[in-house]
């Protein structure tokens, strides 16, 4: 006798998370290589799309936040207008914004 399971249904929570295949094959963690690394200079905004066959479409905005003089630290966004809120910010960002107070 087989049993057929079925898969349970995919929340919209789940639907609205992102994950690695969101963004670049390039990106560990839904981050850039040198997001959240302080730098002597801005980095110049990226505009990145990535699409995935078959799967959502995420356009991706890389830009600079300025937490000091001379200290800039890249991040990256998923620019979905979607989402519940205006922005999301992830803990490394978080953190790195509140080490320099830039947030609070």
């Amino acid at each position: 006798m087989a049993l057929l399971m079925e898969a349970p249904e995919i929340t919209a929570i789940e639907q609205l998370m992102l994950r690695d295949e969101d963004f670049p094959e390039n990106y560990c963690n839904c981050a850039h290589p040198e997001d959240y690394h302080v730098q002597g200079r801005a980095i110049s905004p990226e505009h990145i799309y990535n699409h995935r066959h078959g799967r959502h479409n995420r356009l991706i905005l890389r830009i600079s936040w300025q937490v000091a003089v001379d200290k800039h630290v890249p991040m990256s966004f998923v620019l979905d207008t979607g989402a519940p809120k205006q922005m999301y910010l992830c803990q490394a960002a978080m953190n790195r914004l509140e080490e320099f107070g830039t947030i609070k």
